[in-house]
């Protein structure tokens, strides 16, 4: 994972460069922002150094997929967090053949 330029030239920032704060049902983590122009994600971490090493890497999604008539259709990633207590989904929603949505859920178990 790291920046690229762009197909304008202009640069792309992969991962934020400073941790910020991220309140997850009432609990403050530090995350690293993992920036894909359209959306974004959170890796747990308070160091961009420990992102490719970080535990939140090792967490197996299953997947759930949804095909409807070729004009629509999503593919969603379900996981339980480290500590068990809370549901990460991750959702594409793809309209035809072109990502329009992508969003994370975290949810209580």
């Amino acid at each position: 994972m790291k920046d690229f330029t762009g197909p304008n030239g202009e640069l792309i920032q992969v991962a934020r460069k400073n941790p910020e704060t991220v309140v997850v049902d009432g609990k403050s983590y530090q995350a690293v922002e993992l920036s894909r122009e359209k959306g974004f994600d959170f890796n747990f971490s308070d160091s961009l150094n420990e992102l490719p090493d970080s535990e939140w890497n090792q967490i197996s999604f299953s997947l759930e997929e949804n095909k409807t008539d070729g004009s629509s259709a999503y593919i969603r990633f379900i996981a339980l967090s480290l500590d068990k207590t809370y549901q990460l989904t991750k959702t594409f929603l793809f309209l035809r053949a072109r990502i329009i949505s992508k969003s994370l859920f975290l949810l209580p178990t």
